[in-house]
């Protein structure tokens, strides 16, 4: 499947603050909600929230429809931030290949709860689950969450677009290409 052909994906990264002192816009001034996937594509990893657009929705709508089915919460359309793409390509297995759209979010309504599908946890930006998630992760995550907190923060983060390659065993990351907004900031921690 090429990129023309991959399936729309939408993740959403809502954010709250974490109570940590720091400046306006670091990253270790907000906690990120991740959840752990208890079924399907991903099942035993700490993911995005997120997920496939349906035919006929556009991708804030999917965004929405998502947040509430995996979290039951409600993300008003005006909260969300557009902070750029992420192309996932399965050489290996073409039929997995994702475009997804990344958001971000700092207004909610209702209470964060499990769904069938997630176990939400909430992380630090400065202590997220590396161990626990996709590969990948280590190699698009931090820059897209810094963006995230200088979006929530009332920043103009510089949009990006960043396609990940994986290998043959569809796990390992074969190769990460920025075309977009490279990224700049400090790498986190891995917890």
């Amino acid at each position: 499947m090429s990129s023309m052909s991959a399936a729309p994906v939408v993740l959403c990264f809502l954010l709250r603050p974490s109570g940590a002192s720091g400046l306006e816009g670091d990253p270790a001034l907000w906690d990120v909600l991740l959840g752990l996937k208890k079924r399907g594509f991903g099942q035993g990893k700490v993911v995005a929230i997120g997920g496939h657009v349906e035919a006929g929705e556009t991708p804030e709508e999917a965004l929405q429809r998502e947040v509430w089915e995996e979290v039951d919460v409600v993300v008003p359309q005006e909260a969300l931030v557009k902070l750029g793409t992420v192309r996932f390509v399965f050489p290996a297995q073409p039929s997995w290949d994702m475009n997804s759209v990344v958001y971000a979010a700092d207004r909610w309504e209702g209470e964060v709860s499990p769904s069938e599908e997630i176990s939400p946890e909430w992380h630090g930006l400065d202590g997220l689950p590396f161990r626990r998630m996709w590969p990948d992760a280590g190699h698009w995550l931090e820059e897209a969450l810094t963006r995230a907190a200088q979006a929530v923060s009332g920043g103009s983060p510089e949009p990006f677009d960043v396609t990940v390659t994986l290998a043959d065993d569809n796990h390992a990351v074969a190769g990460v290409e920025w075309t977009l907004g490279g990224p700049r900031a400090e790498p986190f921690p891995a917890a």
